[in-house]
């Protein structure tokens, strides 16, 4: 009887056992799992901002050639105007991807104001004006940045 007992105990403890080693590697999985999602959340987040800070940025060049090549009397305006459309539309189709992937109010508002700092650098305004715009997108670029930074830095930890 004794020997049966000890079996039957024995099993039990294998069991269990089994069990436990089962439950800890379930816990384990989905805790990997849930840390390979965050980093891909955060890594398809940080794409988005790049990208849109990169799009800015061409965006706000094309617009200050622009001015240029008016304020100049170039023969280049045409092919820029268009060439000036289409960069806005990649800035835009980049802000709206910011827009679906970052909750952060802040954030978004930040990028929406850089583009229009952006936007407001049009090509018949004075030097004076152009200059000025010239300043408060570089500056609206650099908000959306470090409000970025901390967004990323926050969403992180």
């Amino acid at each position: 009887m004794a020997a049966i007992f000890a079996s039957v105990v024995a099993v039990l403890g294998t069991l269990l056992g089994s069990l436990a080693t089962y439950a800890i590697q379930r816990s384990t999985i989905r805790q990997q799992q849930a840390l390979a999602g965050a980093e891909r959340r955060r890594q398809e987040r940080v794409d988005a901002i790049s990208a849109y800070a990169e799009a800015l940025t061409t965006y706000r060049r094309v617009k200050m050639d622009r001015w240029h090549s008016v304020d100049e009397g170039r023969d280049d305006q045409d092919a820029l105007r268009r060439h000036d459309y289409e960069v806005r539309a990649a800035a835009v189709s980049a802000r709206l991807r910011v827009e679906l992937l970052v909750d952060d109010l802040e954030l978004r508002e930040r990028c929406l104001l850089a583009l229009e700092a952006v936007d407001a650098m049009m090509p018949r305004i004075s030097s004076e004006e152009f200059g000025q715009g010239r300043n408060e997108s570089r500056a609206a670029l650099t908000q959306v940045v470090d409000t970025a930074r901390t967004f990323l830095d926050r969403a992180q930890g």
